[in-house]
C-alpha cells in the first residue's frame, strides 16, 4: 500500500500498510502482489520533486508518478502497483490542460487481480493563473481497479491516494481524497493520520476516508 488501503485479495486478505507524508511526500509506491513467479505485480510509482522559482506553465503535458499495471500471464492475474509521490513548489501555476498524478496501477480485467492504491500529490504555490484555478489542474491520486464486472470493481479497487494543495495565503492547506473517474465504485479506505490537520477535506468520486477517533474536523 501507499496512500490508501490495498484492494482485497481472496487468499491474503487486505493490505493496510499505508505510509508516506501527505504534506511533504517523498516515498515511492510499493509493487503489486505477484500471482506467481511468471505473473508479476506492477511496479510502484517513483518519487518526483520539482521546484520552480517563477512560473510553472502547463500546455497539455503531465507530471506523473503512477503505479504500473499488474501482469496477466497464463490466466494468472497479479496486482497493480501503488502510486508514488509528486511534490511541486512554484511561485505561480499557469496554462491549461495539465495534470499532476500519482495514480495506482490497474489489474487486468480478465482475472481477479486488484488495483494498487493511489500515492501522494502535493502542490505549493503563491498564485494560480491556471485556467479554472488550482482545482482546474488535473491533480489526481486515484486508486487502481479491476475494470471487469461491477462486482470485480467494487471488490478489487484499492484506496484513494491523497492530493494536498496550499496557496501562500492558506493557513494550513487543503486535502482531497481522490477517486475522480471512478464515480460508481466503492473502493478501499484511506486513513488520515492523527497528527495531520487541514483547512478543508473533500472527496472526489466515491472515495472513503477514515478519521482517527481522537480527531475532530469541522
Amino acid at each position: 500500500c501507499h496512500g490508501g488501503y490495498g484492494s482485497i485479495n481472496s487468499t491474503l486478505g487486505q493490505a493496510t500498510g499505508t505510509y508516506g507524508d501527505i504534506k511533504n511526500p517523498a516515498t515511492m509506491g510499493s509493487p503489486g502482489g505477484n500471482y506467481s513467479t511468471t505473473s508479476l505485480g506492477g511496479a510502484g510509482g517513483g518519487m518526483i520533486q520539482i521546484v520552480v522559482h517563477q512560473k510553472l506553465t502547463f500546455g497539455g503535458g503531465s507530471i506523473t508518478a503512477g503505479g504500473a499495471a499488474g501482469a496477466y500471464t497464463g490466466g494468472q492475474a497479479s496486482g497493480g502497483g501503488s502510486g508514488g509521490s509528486v511534490i511541486v513548489t512554484t511561485v505561480d501555476v499557469a496554462g491549461a490542460n495539465g495534470a499532476i498524478k500519482a495514480m495506482g496501477g490497474n489489474a487486468n480485467s480478465s482475472g481477479n487481480g486488484g488495483g494498487g492504491s493511489g500515492g501522494h500529490v502535493a502542490l505549493y504555490y503563491n498564485s494560480a493563473s491556471y485556467a479554472g484555478g488550482v482545482r482546474g489542474i488535473g491533480l489526481s491520486a486515484q486508486a487502481g481497479t479491476n475494470a471487469g464486472t461491477t462486482a470485480k470493481q467494487n471488490l478489487y479497487t484499492a484506496g484513494s491516494g491523497t492530493v494536498f494543495y496550499k496557496a501562500a495565503a492558506d493557513t494550513i492547506g487543503n486535502l482531497v481524497i481522490d477517486n475522480g473517474t471512478l464515480p460508481h465504485v466503492q473502493g478501499a479506505e484511506t486513513p488520515i493520520p492523527l497528527a495531520d490537520v487541514f483547512d478543508s477535506i473533500s472527496t472526489r468520486g466515491t472515495a472513503t476516508f477514515l478519521i482517527p477517533s481522537a480527531q475532530t474536523y469541522q
